[in-house]
């Protein structure tokens, strides 16, 4: 199995990993349309985002990727899977709701 890496990162030696548990039931978001959501990740930022397949048990994401940009990447997982979970919670409001810091994809 081939890694992806980000080649200046790795030039540089400054790649980090870390890996974080998420429901597996939030993995399609952080997915997003076509891969959409990771895209704009690893554009925003410069990480690269690793979502276990459909067929695994794992609820691990591990998250590779400049030491300084970790965080703002881990932030953007974060605030897809809270507010997928708060859009979900409170069915019927979130047509109320006009403002997000971050896409949600149904």
């Amino acid at each position: 199995m081939q890694s992806s890496y980000c080649y200046l990162c790795v030039q540089k030696r400054t790649m980090q990993m870390i890996s974080v548990e998420v429901r597996k039931s939030q993995h399609k978001y952080i997915v997003g349309p076509r891969g959409l959501v990771l895209q704009e990740i690893l554009h925003t930022t410069g990480v690269w985002v690793e979502v276990p397949g459909t067929d695994s048990d794992s609820a691990t994401i591990t998250l590779r990727g400049p030491q300084e940009k970790l965080g703002q990447a881990l932030t953007q997982v974060w605030l897809i899977c809270t507010c997928r979970t708060y859009l979900h919670a409170c069915t019927g409001m979130h047509s109320h709701i006009s403002h997000f810091t971050y896409p949600v994809y149904s």
